[in-house]
C-alpha cells in the first residue's frame, strides 16, 4: 500500500480558500472577546452572590469569609437538608421526660418560657425570681405567661420555691437529661452537629490565618483567592483586569 504523504497548506493556499491574515485576526478577536464577555459575566455574578450573602453576616454583627461561605454555598442543598432533618428531630416530643412534656403542653406559651425558665437557673446556677424571667423574656412572653408557666412547673414538682425565687428539682435534672441523651443519639443530629463544629473549625482557622501578619505572602502581598479577588473589585467591568483576553 503507498504511503499517504502529509499534505502542506501554505499562505497560497489559504489565499485560495479566502483566508486572509485579517481575517485570522478578527477571528482571534471575536472570539476572545466572547471569552472576555462570558469571564466577566460570571465574575460579576459570583460577585453579586457574595454581596447577597454578606449581608446576613452584616445582619448578625459577624466577619464575612469568603472560604467558608463558599463551603457553605457549595453544598448548601445538602446542608439545610441535614439543619432541616436535626431541628425536626429536636422539636419532635421526647419518648423520655414525660412531666417536662406536660410541663411545656400546658400552656400555649409554655413550650417557650419553661425553655427560658430552665437555661435561667442553668446558667446562674441559683435561683431565680419571676421578675428576672420577666425581664428575660422580654416581648416574647407577658408576665401572665412567666407567672402561668411557673405554676405549672411548681404544680408538676418540676420547679421547687425558695426565698431566692425558683430552682429545678431531681425530677427536672433527672427528665432533662434522659431528653437530652435521647436526642443526642439520633443519627441526624448527630450528622448535622459534626458538620456544625468542623465549619466553625474551618471558619476559625480562615480568620486566624488572615489575622496572622495579615496573611501575606513572601512579596509583601495578601494571598488571595481568585473569589476573593472577584469580591475586591479587581475584575470589575471598568477596572481592565480582564482586557488582556481581547
Amino acid at each position: 500500500m503507498a504511503k499517504l504523504k502529509p499534505q502542506k497548506t501554505g499562505r497560497s493556499d489559504l489565499k485560495k480558500e479566502g483566508v486572509t491574515s485579517v481575517n485570522l485576526t478578527r477571528e482571534h478577536f471575536l472570539k476572545n472577546l466572547q471569552i472576555y464577555e462570558d469571564t466577566l459575566a460570571r465574575t460579576e455574578k459570583a460577585k453579586l452572590k457574595m454581596n447577597r450573602n454578606r449581608k446576613m453576616y452584616d445582619l448578625i454583627g459577624r466577619q464575612y469569609e469568603v472560604s467558608s461561605d463558599r463551603y457553605l454555598q457549595r453544598h448548601s442543598i445538602h446542608l439545610q437538608m441535614l439543619f432541616t432533618k436535626a431541628m425536626i428531630v429536636l422539636l419532635t416530643q421526647s419518648e423520655s421526660g414525660p412531666t417536662v412534656q406536660k410541663w411545656r403542653n400546658k400552656g400555649k406559651s409554655n413550650q417557650l418560657v419553661a425553655r427560658y425558665i430552665v437555661a435561667a437557673v442553668y446558667a446562674k446556677r441559683k435561683a431565680v425570681t419571676a421578675k428576672e424571667l420577666i425581664a428575660i423574656t422580654g416581648k416574647l412572653a407577658g408576665k401572665t405567661s412567666v407567672e402561668s408557666c411557673l405554676r405549672d412547673g411548681k404544680s408538676l414538682k418540676l420547679l421547687r420555691v425558695t426565698k431566692e425565687g425558683y430552682l429545678p428539682t431531681t425530677l427536672l435534672v433527672n427528665e432533662l437529661q434522659d431528653r437530652l441523651g435521647e436526642k443526642l443519639l439520633n443519627e441526624d443530629v448527630q450528622r448535622f452537629f459534626r458538620f456544625a463544629v468542623m465549619w466553625s473549625d474551618q471558619r476559625k482557622f480562615a480568620i486566624d490565618a488572615m489575622n496572622d501578619c495579615g496573611d501575606l505572602n513572601f512579596d509583601g502581598e495578601t494571598q488571595t483567592t481568585f473569589l476573593e479577588q472577584i469580591l475586591n473589585g479587581r475584575f470589575d467591568r471598568d477596572t481592565g483586569d480582564l482586557l488582556h483576553l481581547v
